[in-house]
């Protein structure tokens, strides 16, 4: 170390010893004045004294001026003591202490954004989609493996100094990564996942099973004899022992396949109940741990790790009263074998331009670190849990906070007619439908779709959407492709544009043109496809064809999404209270969230894992879901509500009975639904004693949930088809019976209490 870098650390560490020890005499004079205040000045003490640590751990400590960082020859890395104590109670960089007994983050290593060999790549801007960044990162004893996604190369560090770059150009989009051995594996949005030795050379990939799409898989997870893939509904499989074909939507007809093998050989799961309750359980019920949102309504549960401390840990979504805003409050919860809770951090999800696909790497040693993207670079904290956790919730601070572009702008204008009036002519059964065909519509493709119809190429503003990459004439496409500012499906097409849908679109030309597909942020004529209101509009049948000075013209009637559709406070009213928790309860199917000029997607179905939600959606995004596939354009895809935070929920339907808890059914019927339909049934108890509540199906399989009169969860059917819950009541008291679909076919049953 050169001597002016030693006598600065030198006089940090005099430093910290000098506040530690006036804190001490502090701590016995306060004794006998306030007895109250020496828990908290403990704490800091205690603090203080971790930093002496740091500043006399054994071995030789290097600087770095470029990383900011300090380093042990044991490879353990902290950040520069100096900053850390001028930042002590700071919430800003370099890292930051919580409040009282709240949780601590500690940088360790930030990478500059930028286009150089060691910076990190960040798209603030993307169409139809969030903005794009490193989606995962790995910690492997004195390294730190950070997934570049969008450079498509993996940056490597030892001890905080920049080690190898691994460049992944082959990739389409990678999404996670996993370290085991001398061996990096890598999992890629197209369905794949390889295997590279620590060169970067590629030794071996493995297809996903049919049946399970990139978005199936949760993470990479490393064992001491191989990688296991985490999916969704709590199955997992050995990489080297995958299935043909699997099933994850499958799940009362494999429960003896489900949980994710944790300490002792046991197997959890997690489950989400309802807008106040989550929980994570053995499979052979002896564990079973109660999760309760912090402040609002309970978004999603996940379970992401297990140490060798037998500690489980989970990351939990929690959702503001800011309906119908969505505003996420995201934790790292811990909690032992015995289901106490050890410790909680609140995540900066509002700091992150990006939303990683895995933010949280928990090593088997139980130590923490986050990965936290941010306009101009990207930090690993390591983190201190807290006892306790203060939601910085129910505000409007996250919305919009990230810079987007508009999708569909018309640069001509035009006066045309209003909305299509509630309700609207297509239910949410046939808005599926339609859905679903443009997702699965089938073609052919043609080189002269390359070509705007005056015969000019493809210009390299203008992206191609993954699937239609490297195709030959003749070759089928499934999926409409995404293509900025169109509105081309089977009933729509693009404004201004000769044909009139999709189909007629690919036939219209003989020689040139249309140009299909446009990943680009600018809109052409002549071009042909689905942006994401497309998509929405020509589901939900809100579009509008007309004449005007002789043209005929068609228009989605999601142009302006944040003043389109209703949200459930135009039937309830207010946001606060119950009514918050009313309002997320009664989320149907192809309802759609939206952020103005940015996205919109429909609402698909909630997870049974409690880890997020389905959609449908046309996305520029590569990840996929299901029998989908990795496509740039109308597919099936899954989002976490972390992934919604600063969107919007609407619907194009007026809530009706039923849908949700202030709406409820106050007697038994026969009804059929769709799935992920939820139906709610309003039960006054009159006496008290043992209530039965039974389901009969006679055809699909309904699941049948039990809350009070405040939405605390009290039992669910397990059973596939028929089943009943005997549950006790107490007279005067007032209970809710829900009913939610699952089965892919729908159900129809028959509720009696």
């Amino acid at each position: 170390m050169e001597p002016e870098k030693s006598r600065n650390r030198n006089e940090s560490f005099n430093l910290i010893k000098l506040i530690a020890s006036k804190r001490q005499k502090q701590i016995k004079k306060v004794i006998q004045k306030d007895k109250m205040k020496i828990k908290k000045i403990a704490i800091f003490l205690s603090i203080l004294v971790l930093l002496v640590g740091f500043a006399s751990f054994k071995g030789t400590i290097t600087a770095d001026e470029s990383y900011g960082l300090i380093m042990t020859e044991k490879g353990e890395m902290y950040r520069d003591l100096q900053d850390a104590i001028a930042n002590f109670s700071s919430t800003s960089d370099p890292g930051y202490f919580g409040g009282f007994n709240e949780a601590a983050f500690v940088p360790v290593l930030k990478i500059p954004e930028g286009d150089g060999d060691f910076n990190v790549s960040i798209l603030k801007e993307v169409q139809g989609s969030n903005p794009m960044g490193p989606e995962s990162f790995a910690i492997d004893r004195d390294k730190i493996y950070i997934l570049d996604s969008v450079g498509k190369k993996i940056l490597i560090y030892r001890c905080g100094e920049p080690e190898k770059i691994i460049n992944i150009g082959f990739s389409t989009y990678p999404i996670d990564i996993a370290i085991l051995g001398n061996s990096i594996f890598l999992q890629d949005g197209n369905g794949y996942i390889y295997v590279l030795n620590d060169n970067g050379k590629l030794i071996r990939a493995f297809k996903l099973p049919v049946g399970i799409g990139s978005l199936d898989v949760q993470s990479l997870k490393v064992e001491s004899d191989g990688v296991k893939l985490w999916l969704n509904n709590n199955f997992e499989f050995r990489l080297d022992e995958l299935p043909f074909a699997f099933s994850v939507a499958d799940i009362k007809g494999k429960e003896n396949k489900r949980g994710f093998t944790g300490f002792g050989g046991k197997k959890f799961i997690s489950e989400y109940l309802g807008v106040k309750d989550a929980q994570i359980s053995s499979t052979d019920n002896k564990i079973r741990i109660s999760i309760k949102p912090v402040k609002g309504t309970l978004g999603s549960v996940r379970i992401i790790a297990f140490d060798n401390k037998n500690n489980i840990y989970a990351l939990v979504e929690e959702l503001a009263n800011t309906y119908p805003g969505v505003q996420v409050d995201l934790t790292l919860q811990c909690y032992s074998s015995l289901g106490k809770m050890i410790g909680i951090a609140g995540l900066p999800l509002a700091e992150m331009v990006s939303i990683p696909n895995k933010i949280v790497e928990v090593t088997k040693d139980g130590e923490i670190f986050i990965m936290v993207p941010k306009a101009q670079e990207t930090i690993i904290y390591k983190v201190v849990l807290g006892e306790r956790h203060f939601p910085e919730i129910n505000n409007t601070k996250n919305f919009g906070n990230n810079k987007s572009v508009k999708e569909s702008i018309n640069t001509t204008t035009v006066v045309y007619g209003g909305f299509k009036g509630y309700p609207i002519s297509q239910t949410r059964s046939s808005t599926r439908e339609r859905a679903l065909q443009m997702i699965n519509y089938s073609w052919t493709w043609n080189n002269k779709y390359d070509y705007f119809p005056n015969g000019t190429y493809r210009p390299s503003d203008l992206g191609k959407p993954n699937q239609l990459k490297n195709l030959g004439n003749g070759a089928l496409v499934t999926g409409i492709p995404y293509t900025m500012g169109g509105w081309d499906s089977p009933w729509t097409w693009s404004d201004g544009q000769p044909w009139r849908s999709f189909a007629s679109s690919l036939s219209y030309y003989s020689t040139y043109g249309p140009l299909v597909g446009n990943t680009g942020n600018n809109r052409y004529s002549g071009t042909s496809g689905l942006d994401c209101a497309g998509f929405v509009a020509a589901a939900s049948d809100t579009y509008k064809i007309g004449t005007i000075n002789g043209t005929t013209y068609c228009k989605p009637n999601c142009y302006y999404l944040y003043r389109d559709g209703k949200s459930a406070t135009d039937a309830i009213g207010g946001t606060s209270g119950t009514a918050s928790w009313n309002a997320w309860s009664g989320i149907q199917p192809m309802d759609f969230f939206v952020k103005p000029d940015l996205h919109v997607l429909m609402y698909n179905l909630r997870l049974l894992d409690g880890s997020g939600i389905s959609t449908l959606e046309c996305t520029t995004s590569i990840g996929y879901s299901d029998y989908s596939s990795p496509s740039q354009g109308a597919k099936l895809s899954q989002r976490r509500w972390s992934d919604l935070n600063g969107y919007y929920h609407k619907s194009r339907w007026d809530r009706q009975t039923g849908d949700d808890f202030n709406l409820s059914f106050t007697s038994p019927n026969t009804l059929s639904a769709i799935q992920g339909q939820q139906i709610y049934y309003a039960w006054n108890a009159t006496t008290t004693g043992n209530k039965t509540v039974s389901v009969y199906a006679n055809s699909g399989d309904p699941d049948l949930y039990i809350y009070d009169q405040n939405y605390n969860f009290i039992a669910k059917s397990d059973n596939l088809g028929s089943d009943s819950i005997t549950f006790y009541a107490t007279a005067g008291q007032k209970y809710y019976f829900k009913i939610h679909i699952y089965s892919y076919s729908g159900a129809n049953y028959t509720i009696i209490y």
